[in-house]
């Protein structure tokens, strides 16, 4: 059993055909904010939805998210649920999380996630995870975040970043991942938007090292960006992302 734990270290549920956040007030979506639980309160709206990628073109490792943010006062609610792989193998992710800012520069978020394993002939496992993080304004446009993650059996992974709004449309941010004994990752990433309804998202990260790049469009409250990962010797990583977001009042 606890063989088969250990391999959660493994980024099997984070997206790769994407960046997975961001550090910034203004930047934010229902996917971001489900990746990071400081950022539910910053949304503008009730938000739905999905996520898709076939990780290095091959069916059998797919990743499918659905994601859902619900205001609350000074707080939100956000309902993720993951899956990766194929019925012969997979892994999967039901989460729950709240957000809730503390004053005007500074949020905080918890998020509780069951993962389970199947792998057919050898049997099932299962793990809880917590994941708590704050969001922060450090001065005017910059902006810094950090997410402790403890998973049963397993060390604290932590990870965090900075991100600087160089303009309205356009947002820098750089972040790392590191514990668990695993090699520190880092990564960079830019949001810039183009025009009003037409954005640019591009990113790198190392260890493992790859980059992605893609766009997104706004027609009125459905957000759709369609982007690609790409690791050196395993290629190409296409993903979807189709968000629904209540217009603000």
């Amino acid at each position: 059993m606890q063989c088969i734990l250990t391999l959660y270290a493994q980024p099997l549920l984070s997206p790769l055909g994407r960046d997975a956040g961001n550090y910034s007030y203004h930047f934010h979506d229902v996917y971001s904010a489900n990746m990071h639980p400081a950022a539910l309160p910053l949304l503008p709206g009730l938000s739905a939805g999905i996520y898709s990628e076939r990780r290095f073109m091959l069916k059998d490792i797919s990743l499918y998210m659905a994601m859902l943010g619900i205001p609350a006062g000074m707080g939100a609610f956000g309902l993720m649920v993951a899956r990766f792989g194929n019925p012969l193998y997979y892994r999967q992710q039901v989460s729950g999380a709240y957000g809730h800012r503390i004053g005007h520069n500074v949020s905080t978020g918890l998020q509780f996630s069951y993962m389970s394993q199947a792998v057919q002939g050898y049997g099932t496992a299962s793990a809880l995870s917590v994941t708590g993080g704050t969001l922060g304004r450090l001065w005017q446009h910059v902006y810094a975040g950090l997410l402790i993650r403890y998973t049963q059996l397993l060390p604290l992974l932590y990870s965090g970043g900075v991100g600087i709004e160089a303009s309205k449309d356009c947002l820098f941010s750089a972040g790392f991942e590191t514990g668990g004994g695993m090699v520190t990752t880092g990564s960079v990433n830019m949001q810039y938007r183009i025009a009003s309804r037409l954005g640019l998202r591009l990113g790198i990260t190392t260890m493992p090292g790859y980059c992605h790049a893609g766009f997104a469009l706004q027609l009125h409250t459905l957000h759709i960006a369609v982007g690609t990962g790409f690791h050196p010797q395993l290629g190409f990583t296409p993903s979807t992302t189709i968000i629904w977001q209540q217009q603000e009042k």
